[in-house]
């Protein structure tokens, strides 16, 4: 998954510059593929995680 300023870079350079798939591809160092799956997406994609199972560092204890 490519991160939101990447993606509004290639809908920018699109849109706003007229520059070919392939050109934005070839300067963002993507595959057309990548670059024409994002273009036509309806909506940007958006950031979801998962729900965390366990905590990292586990419990403690506060000291005083």
């Amino acid at each position: 998954m490519l991160c939101l300023e990447t993606t509004g870079k290639i809908s920018r350079r699109r849109l706003v510059v007229w520059e070919s798939i392939r050109v934005i591809a070839r300067f963002l160092n993507l595959a057309c593929n990548r670059a024409k799956k994002y273009l036509s997406a309806q909506a940007e994609p958006a950031y979801q995680r998962s729900a965390q199972p366990r905590q990292q560092l586990g419990s403690y204890e506060v000291l005083e």
